[in-house]
């Protein structure tokens, strides 16, 4: 089972999508998420919608 990892194109678009569907509380989450990862809001999104494109792209290979 080969790690697959998604495109970045495509990791940017997810990530802009996400941010943009996301209401007022869950962004307030996002944000005490990346504040306790040391990173930034846009940072945790890429890593979140990454880990997810790639566990998708797992379960198609099966």
């Amino acid at each position: 089972m080969a790690n697959q990892m998604p495109d970045q194109k495509r990791v940017e678009e997810e990530s802009a999508r996400y941010l943009a569907e996301m209401s007022a509380t869950q962004r307030t989450r996002l944000e005490h998420y990346a504040r306790s990862k040391g990173v930034t809001t846009e940072r945790a999104v890429a890593q979140i919608v990454t880990n997810f494109l790639a566990a998708e792209g797992a379960d198609d290979s099966q």
